[in-house]
């Protein structure tokens, strides 16, 4: 008997994981004359003679179908059912290559229409950003207000004046240089809207060729309420802000900061601001004195009157020195005070009053009570005997009091704590026999200069008219008769002038010596003048004995400017660069000028030598607001925002505003910071 192998099948495993041999035989009959090979290569139970795929356990007739690309289970199709709509891409959700996300339209996935919210192109949102900026279009509940333009979005670059909106503000950029008006090509008044320097409010330099201002001529007057900075008096109140306005370094930062002085601010007590140029760049329009960095108010009357920097203590810090005035009238009572707020090194307090003084100084000029009217002097402080410590002085211009004759006293300059009478600290007592002569007292290195505007010959037996004179007084004690024998030498001039009304210190020709400006706003025939002259110390005049051994201003004046319409030089600075061509310049206040009183910027560089007309040197000009505001009786040049070149600080202590009754002299400060020119 034969026997035959024997394989046995498990025919109820499972195709797919039964546990079976890959391969084998059996016989085609009992006799043993043939048999045949079986091959299940990937064990799934079906052999390869009927497996479509016998490298693959999970491909065999029966299978269950799955979207991969393969077929599971032998038919011949691939991937069927996996495809609904019939549009040739598989259901993404449940093939790994699928491309269709809505297997309920053919027409999916297909180009992408906006805005219907369908994603046709399946790439798993609505087009809401058909541009491809970043923005979605307005339509697509997005604030891009131009959805097929990529240069069109919310921020975007604006091309000015080209009829597109393209940072979706709701408007073209009619205003192409960002200086706050509309070009006048397109219905504004800005006649060149590529020049920020350039509109209707601009400043209009003289000689340039260049017509700022939009008003078809090259020059023209500038409003002083118009400035970059403006100080204001608080509207209706009678203030006098800007009645004093000094420059130093308080909080010794290097930069220049601003003292304005507002005497009777309040209810007439009197209010001083510092505005530290550390904060110039946030200085706006329409300031007012408590916005300052230091806002020293007083509560007795009449702080302000009178203001200087110097180191009266002598310990290498500026200090702050404040007039108050004398009155007799009702609930103002106070006798005439020089206050000093010693410098610390850096900024003051924020809030102040008069009794925070370090030092206080007072005389009672003997004002008549019941009369109300302030009497006050003018002040300034400099280093006379160069010990490091500034004598005060104060000039008794004293008016209706029981004073006496009117006087200068210089005060020494010494570390004191407390209050004193003035007079026990007097270096010299310098009478003014004519009474009120002194219309200016400036600082001149180691001398005072001493404007008499108010001088008369006539006293001295000569013209009776008012020509005036301008003194230098060194360090020198004790008492003196008159200005002029307490002067080193001085400048006079024949006929009515007023000279020395105004003056000012610089280095106008940049030799390193000081120059002086004086103005005569009487001279002319009442047109006024101004007087240059170099290298003042250099004058051989000798120490004068009285006002006839004077120096001639005309004989040695470099150059002599010429008003046009009055008052010209009842106002000057000097000290600084206006127009940036490296050469100094210098401030002209003219009275009368456009009937409303005006500032000129005298160019350093457009003088020639001997006489020169106002409208020939001037550069610009700024305007006041009313004829009787008294704009630039208080002048200043100096770089209050550190950018190395000069500003202009203009002050209009008599700015009137409307009032309860009639109108208040509030007062104002203009400051042309350079970096806002």
């Amino acid at each position: 008997m034969r026997w035959i192998p024997f394989i046995l099948l498990c025919t109820a495993c499972d195709p797919v994981t039964g546990n079976k041999p890959s391969q084998g035989t059996v016989s085609a009959d009992d006799t043993g004359s043939g048999s045949i090979v079986f091959v299940d290569q990937d064990r799934d139970g079906v052999t390869a003679d009927e497996d479509c795929d016998d490298n693959d356990y999970r491909v065999y007739p029966g299978a269950e179908e799955v979207c991969d690309g393969q077929d599971n289970d032998c038919n011949g199709e691939v991937d069927e059912g996996f495809d609904p709509d019939g549009d040739g891409y598989f259901d993404m959700s449940q093939c790994e290559e699928g491309l269709d996300c809505d297997e309920t339209d053919p027409e999916i996935p297909g180009t992408e229409s906006p805005y219907d919210g369908i994603d046709q192109d399946c790439d798993g949102q609505d087009l809401t950003d058909v541009d491809g900026d970043g923005f979605d279009g307005r339509a697509g509940g997005g604030n891009d207000c131009d959805d097929f333009d990529r240069d069109v979005y919310p921020s975007a670059p604006e091309v000015p004046r080209d009829g597109v909106d393209q940072d979706c503000n709701g408007v073209d950029l009619i205003d192409g240089d960002g200086d706050g008006f509309d070009a006048s090509t397109h219905g504004g008044d800005d006649c060149d809207d590529d020049d920020a320097s350039v509109h209707p409010d601009a400043l209009d330099w003289y000689h340039d060729g260049v017509d700022s201002n939009c008003d078809d001529v090259d020059g023209g007057l500038f409003e002083a309420r118009y400035a970059p900075a403006v100080v204001v008096g608080d509207p209706g109140e009678h203030q006098l802000l800007g009645h004093d306005v000094v420059v130093c370094d308080l909080d010794d930062d290097g930069l220049s900061d601003l003292v304005v002085t507002a005497p009777y601010a309040g209810d007439y007590q009197g209010a001083v601001g510092v505005f530290y140029g550390r904060s110039a760049a946030e200085w706006v329009g329409d300031m007012r004195l408590s916005q300052a960095g230091t806002h020293i108010m007083a509560t007795g009357s009449a702080l302000g009157f009178g203001a200087a920097c110097a180191d009266v203590n002598g310990d290498g810090n500026d200090d702050l020195v404040i007039g108050q005035g004398e009155i007799q009238f009702g609930p103002f009572v106070s006798d005439y005070a020089v206050r000093v707020f010693y410098g610390v090194g850096g900024m003051l307090a924020g809030e102040m009053d008069e009794t925070d003084a370090d030092a206080v100084y007072t005389f009672d000029l003997g004002a008549p009570g019941g009369v109300g009217e302030v009497q006050a002097g003018t002040v300034t402080a400099v280093d006379l005997g160069g010990d490091g410590a500034a004598e005060i002085i104060v000039d008794h211009n004293v008016g209706n009091t029981d004073f006496g004759p009117s006087a200068i006293w210089v005060i020494a300059g010494a570390d004191r704590v407390g209050s004193y009478d003035m007079d026990e600290f007097v270096l010299s007592n310098i009478a003014d026999p004519q009474g009120d002569t002194v219309t200016r007292m400036v600082a001149a290195g180691d001398r005072i200069a001493v404007g008499q505007g108010g001088y008369a010959p006539s006293l001295a037996g000569g013209d009776p008219t008012q020509s005036g004179k301008v003194a230098w007084i060194p360090n020198t004690g004790g008492e003196f008769d008159s200005i002029s024998d307490a002067a080193e030498f001085e400048l006079s001039m024949d006929g009515p002038g007023a000279l020395g009304s105004s003056i000012s210190f610089g280095d106008f020709d940049a030799d390193g010596l000081d120059d002086v400006v004086v103005g005569a706003p009487a001279a002319e025939g009442g047109m006024g003048a101004v007087y240059m002259v170099s290298d003042v110390e250099s004058i051989d005049g000798g120490p004068s004995t009285d006002a006839m051994t004077a120096t001639d201003v005309d004989a040695v004046a470099a150059y002599r400017i010429v008003g046009a319409e009055g008052g010209f030089g009842v106002g000057v600075a000097a000290g600084g660069d206006i127009d940036g061509d490296g050469v100094a310049d210098v401030l002209v206040a003219e009275e009368d000028a456009d009937g409303i009183g005006v500032v000129w910027v005298v160019s350093g560089s457009l003088l020639v030598d001997g006489d020169n007309d106002v409208a020939d040197v001037s550069v610009l000009g700024i305007r006041g607001q009313y004829s009787n505001e008294q704009i630039g009786q208080t002048m200043l040049i100096a770089d209050l925002d550190g950018d190395g070149m000069d500003d202009m600080i203009v002050g209009s202590s008599h700015h009137p505003t409307p009032a309860t009754v009639g109108l208040a002299l509030s007062g104002r400060v203009a400051i042309f910071l350079s970096s806002e020119r």
